[in-house]
């Protein structure tokens, strides 16, 4: 919260965190700006982009 993070948000990414997922896909353009070693913020549409790349190869 003390980067800007709502309760809600945080709560969402701490979550994530404690489930130990490397991605946490949101359409909040704040939550998408926190960032963090531990998880990769991506909104929906990147995220299915980034899975097409990986499948191509």
């Amino acid at each position: 919260m003390a980067q800007g993070v709502k309760m809600k948000d945080a709560c969402h990414i701490v979550c994530a965190k404690m489930m130990k997922c490397d991605y946490l896909l949101t359409t909040d353009k704040r939550m998408l700006k926190y960032k963090d070693s531990q998880i990769i913020m991506t909104n929906p549409i990147d995220f299915v982009e980034f899975l097409n790349e990986e499948t191509e190869l």
